[in-house]
């Protein structure tokens, strides 16, 4: 049997890579690295997981290929033609959308703050 060299890689992006081999790695008869990029793709946009985290789930398998030295052309591009909206909002932007919910949080957060019970208050043990 053939020994193969492994990279290092960083926890998390380890957790995603079992992720995505309990959702369609023992599909194939080969892993992550050695699978044709339209077929990473593909598998990727057909998990049941929620719009944004597809572009870490491709990342994940950009930087896995990568390590590998694969191609990673036909992701990077889909990568570059579908940005995450969210991640595009200036800040004013932001907080126009989401001014009650902050001024709500701020409103608790001074509540509590001033109230005999402070749970910000770093205990003395």
């Amino acid at each position: 049997m053939n020994e193969i060299e492994t990279k290092p890689v960083c926890k998390f992006y380890k957790t995603i890579y079992k992720r995505m081999v309990v959702w369609f790695g023992f599909t194939f008869p080969y892993w992550l690295s050695d699978m044709p990029q339209e077929t990473v793709l593909k598998s990727i946009l057909n998990m049941n997981i929620a719009k944004n985290m597809y572009l870490i789930f491709i990342n994940v398998a950009i930087k896995i290929k990568k390590n590998n030295d694969r191609p990673v052309e036909l992701l990077e591009e889909y990568k570059r033609t579908h940005p995450n909206v969210d991640k595009l909002k200036q800040r004013h932007v932001y907080y126009n959308d989401n001014i009650e919910r902050i001024r709500e949080y701020n409103k608790m957060y001074n509540m509590f703050r001033q109230s005999r019970i402070n749970i910000f208050k770093k205990s003395s043990l």
